[in-house]
């Protein structure tokens, strides 16, 4: 898919992106079976900005900083705000300390599915290559570890706006 692009910071968004599917598939699964109880989530919200504005249609994840621990996701929505949900929508977060991603791309962008190896993706014969996924957002902050965005869930507000700078 991206093989013509090559470009570190598309192999790195795309690798992001296939966090999020599959953090987004791991909230949807478990929501559809009946299994062991839950731990309680906490209602958390906020807005998302750049240089002031708002910043709709971004994936905002908060992803655990403790090995096993679930992610919470939510979209934000033309005014930049997002609820996260766990389990079912806009349930919140597990209390914790959390690393925070926010990804948002160019509707339209080319997709992720069908390769785990970017480079060598030849598409179909016939077909033409997708276009190349372009961030909208300075794209340290699609990667929690390299954001430096973080969150602590407990009592209390929570809350948390984001500003991001370019």
């Amino acid at each position: 898919m991206l093989a013509s692009v090559g470009t570190r910071a598309s192999r790195f968004l795309v690798s992001h992106l296939l966090v999020v599917a599959s953090a987004t598939a791991l909230l949807v699964v478990p929501a559809c079976s009946s299994g062991p109880k839950r731990p309680p989530t906490i209602k958390v919200s906020g807005k998302v900005t750049i240089n002031g504005t708002p910043v709709p249609k971004a994936t905002v994840s908060f992803l655990s900083t403790v090995a096993g621990g679930r992610p919470a996701v939510g979209i934000t929505d033309d005014a930049g705000q997002y609820t996260l949900t766990t389990f079912t929508a806009g349930d919140g977060a597990i209390a914790g300390d959390y690393g925070v991603a926010i990804i948002k791309v160019e509707e339209g962008a080319g997709s992720t599915v069908g390769t785990a190896n970017t480079e060598q993706y030849i598409p179909p014969e016939g077909m033409k290559e997708p276009p190349p996924v372009k961030s909208l957002i300075p794209v340290r902050f699609n990667n929690p570890r390299e954001s430096g965005l973080k969150a602590t869930v407990g009592s209390g507000n929570n809350t948390f706006d984001f500003e991001l700078a370019k």
